[in-house]
C-alpha cells in the first residue's frame, strides 16, 4: 500500500472530508488530492504534519518500516465498560474542560486513561473499566468512539470539528446534564482536571509515555493498567496519583 492509499484509510478511519485533512494541513484541497491520487510526493514538512495529525510514524506512511498500525474500529467497545458512567464521565468532562482551547480528542483520551488509572491505584477499579490501545501517542480508549457516536445519535453531545494551530481538532461539547456519578467518582476526575486539564495533547502524550503500562505494552496492543505500581514516583505525583 503507497502512501496514497494510507493516507485515505487514515483520514477515512478519522472520519474527515479531504477539505478538513487539507485545511488541518494548511494546504489547499487540490494539493492534499494530489498526495492521495499519488500524484506528488509530500515533502518532509508534509510527511511530519500528516504523522502528527493521524498519530502514525514517518516510516510507516513512507513504507521505510514495519506496516500501518490497525485502524481503531469506531463501534466497538470493551467487555466489562459501565456505558452509563463512561457516557456521564464524558459529559463531565466535556461540560468542565471541553471548551477549553487545548482541549480536542486527544486530550480526552489521556484524561480519561490518567481518571482510570488514578480510580484503580486509588480503589482497586477504574471508574467505568474501559481498556486502552498502546498507540505511538499514548493510550486510545477502546470505547470511547462506539460511545461518543451513540450519544452524539442521541443528541446528548456536540462534536465540533475545528482548526487548533495548523492541526484539525474534533471537540466535544455536552447537550444534557450530567447524571450517575458518584462524589467519589467526581472527586477522581477534579483531581486530574486540575493537575492535567490544561495540559496539551502532545504534554499529556508525552507523559503517558512514562507510564509503566504503556512502556511495558506491545504496539497496537491491550495496555494493563495493574502494571501501574512499577511506575517511578516522580512520574505518577505528575500524573496525579500521589
Amino acid at each position: 500500500m503507497g502512501i496514497g492509499s494510507n493516507l485515505k484509510s487514515l483520514r477515512d478511519a478519522s472520519d474527515l472530508s479531504q477539505e478538513d485533512a487539507a485545511r488541518a494541513l494548511n494546504m489547499t484541497r487540490p494539493a492534499y488530492k494530489q498526495l492521495e491520487d499519488g500524484i506528488r510526493d509530500p515533502s518532509m514538512s508534509e510527511l511530519n504534519a500528516i504523522s502528527e495529525l493521524f498519530g502514525e510514524r514517518v516510516e510507516t506512511l513512507t513504507g521505510t518500516s514495519s506496516g500501518m498500525r490497525k485502524i481503531i474500529p469506531n463501534d466497538k467497545i470493551a467487555d466489562g465498560v459501565n456505558k452509563i458512567k463512561y457516557k456521564n464521565v464524558i459529559l463531565y468532562l466535556a461540560r468542565e474542560v471541553g471548551a477549553r482551547p487545548n482541549v480536542g480528542e486527544t486530550v480526552f483520551y489521556k484524561l480519561i486513561y490518567f481518571i482510570e488509572t488514578l480510580a484503580l491505584k486509588r480503589n482497586g477499579a477504574g471508574i467505568v473499566g474501559e481498556q486502552f490501545w498502546k498507540r505511538q501517542y499514548g493510550p486510545v480508549p477502546v470505547s470511547f468512539q462506539a460511545i461518543t457516536n451513540e450519544m452524539i445519535r442521541g443528541n446528548e453531545l456536540d462534536c465540533v470539528r475545528g482548526i487548533y494551530f495548523t492541526y484539525m481538532q474534533t471537540k466535544y461539547l455536552p447537550r444534557v446534564e450530567v447524571n450517575g456519578l458518584s462524589q467519589d467518582d467526581k472527586i477522581m476526575i477534579d483531581i486530574i482536571i486540575e493537575k492535567l486539564g490544561h495540559e496539551s495533547a502532545t504534554s499529556l502524550s508525552n507523559l503517558s509515555h512514562e507510564d509503566a503500562p504503556w512502556i511495558e505494552a506491545t504496539d497496537d496492543g491491550i495496555i494493563n493498567l495493574e502494571l501501574i505500581s512499577k511506575t517511578n514516583g516522580a512520574a505518577s505525583v505528575r500524573m496525579g496519583r500521589i
